[in-house]
């Protein structure tokens, strides 16, 4: 059963720095969704102890800065992917996400009691 509260979108072209607080590196986002982002070929010397990422990505016209978190980071050779989850983002990103997520798509609560 897929948990996932909203779609992944899958994105072409779609670029971001990744900085952890001390430089920065660039990856290419290959989806996106409104509560995360897969981020594939990045340089690896990106430093997988840290808890909290900065990430500048391109949504439409506008750039827009996620704070993330880092819930897997996977190595192969000089290249990682990271699956991060959002902390924090601007109106514009959510609104960018969700105008390009399907029409029917049924979106669950993510309320819990």
């Amino acid at each position: 059963m897929d948990r996932r509260h909203y779609p992944r979108i899958t994105v072409a072209d779609v670029q971001t720095d990744i900085s952890d607080g001390k430089g920065f590196v660039q990856g290419t986002v290959e989806n996106i969704s409104r509560s995360g982002l897969l981020i594939d070929d990045i340089p690896g010397k990106i430093d997988s102890q840290c808890s909290k990422f900065f990430l500048v990505v391109n949504c439409g016209r506008k750039s827009c800065k996620l704070s993330v978190i880092p819930k897997w980071i996977h190595r192969s050779g000089s290249k990682a992917r990271m699956g991060v989850k959002i902390l924090d983002a601007p109106w514009e990103w959510f609104k960018y996400v969700m105008d390009l997520e399907p029409q029917d798509t049924v979106i669950r609560a993510a309320v819990s009691f």
